[in-house]
């Protein structure tokens, strides 16, 4: 059997239609900077937090929410905090390495 190619099929264009995760989720990403990011994740910990104080005074004046659900809105925005928290401490370490460096 003799190796045959296919004439007239670019290999670019046969990646382009099935775009692999990476590929897909910069073209989601493509207009939105670092800033943009930082602000999204931040309104993000803000709205849990709202949510949570929100489901404790639904608790509070006995509106329909249990004590689990409340808990879980609670730990939910502690959890996001936290992360929010650790990767501010992470891009803080980052720039001051940046600044460190000698060029």
């Amino acid at each position: 059997m003799a190796n045959s190619t296919i004439s007239g099929i670019d290999p670019k264009t046969l990646h382009s239609l099935n775009p692999s995760p990476i590929q897909a989720a910069s073209q989601e990403n493509k207009g939105k900077g670092f800033v943009d990011t930082l602000v999204d994740a931040v309104k993000t910990v803000e709205k849990k937090e709202a949510d949570a104080n929100r489901a404790v005074q639904d608790l509070a004046v006995g509106n329909r929410r249990t004590l689990h659900e409340t808990m879980i809105k609670m730990e939910q925005s502690e959890i996001a905090f936290k992360m929010m928290m650790a990767v501010r401490t992470k891009v803080l370490n980052a720039y001051q390495e940046v600044m460190r460096m000698h060029f």
